[in-house]
This record gives structure tokens, sequence and C-alpha cells, in this order.
């Protein structure tokens, strides 16, 4: 598993599994409100007392275009940095 650190995110990509968490805070409890658009299966999650997005867990990581990635993705993401991501 490798760690990355960009701006105020924290990422954890599994190699093995393929997915790659992303998030923007530290989560309590949350829930899935997003299941992936534009052919990206992802989970998009917020947190349960507050209702803010704190993270996004993407599956199938390697095989998606990073060009798509910022377009389906909320802008709370946009300037996390996917090529740092291995």
């Amino acid at each position: 598993m490798t760690r990355v650190k960009a701006m105020n995110y924290r990422a954890n990509y599994n190699k093995e599994h393929d997915i790659l968490d992303v998030l923007t805070e530290k989560v309590r409890k949350s829930y899935v409100v997003e299941r992936g658009k534009r052919g990206i299966s992802y989970y998009l999650m917020k947190d349960q007392e507050t209702n803010r997005i704190v993270g996004v867990e993407i599956l199938d990581f390697s095989r998606v275009e990073r060009g798509l990635l910022k377009k389906a993705l909320p802008r709370l993401f946009s300037q996390f940095d996917f090529s740092t991501v291995s």
C-alpha cells in the first residue's frame, strides 16, 4: 500500500486491489451518496454528522484516465494530483 500526501488530502492506494481512497479530513462515520458516473466506478462519502463530503474511493484506479477523474469528481478533489499515485 502506498501513502500519498498532497495539499490537505490524505490518500491511500491499495495496489493489490487497485483502489484509491482520498480523504479531505478525518472520517468518523460516513455514508455513500454517489456511486460513480462517466464510466468511473467510485463511492463518494459524506460525514454523517455534518453532511460534508469527506472522501472518495475510486475502484480500478489504474485503468481510469486521469483527465476523466477531474471531470467526474466534485470540485473538492480538483486540486488533488492523481499523477502522484502509483
